[in-house]
């Protein structure tokens, strides 16, 4: 029987983390989409607006994501598989 595991990487230290130019610029574009989305709701078509919305909470979860991916990488190394 042939078992196939995925190709896994380690992820470099240079990975691990956003860096502050990055957060920076991701704060700043989020703010301006809160912005423009202030503006939307008051015109635009509700299509335009959720996907303003949507684009917002990408934008704000990454935070969130590098954190979730701190710990995990930090606390154990990924599976080895056979």
């Amino acid at each position: 029987m042939l078992l196939i595991s995925p190709i896994v990487r380690k992820t470099k230290p240079s990975e691990m983390s956003l860096s502050t130019q990055v957060k920076e610029a991701t704060n700043q574009a989020a703010a301006q989409l809160r912005e423009a989305l202030a503006f939307a709701a008051r015109t635009e078509n509700p299509v335009i607006i959720s996907t303003l919305t949507d684009i917002l909470c990408r934008l704000e979860s990454l935070d969130t994501i590098e954190e979730m991916m701190g710990k995990l990488t930090k606390d154990k190394e990924l599976p080895r598989f056979l």
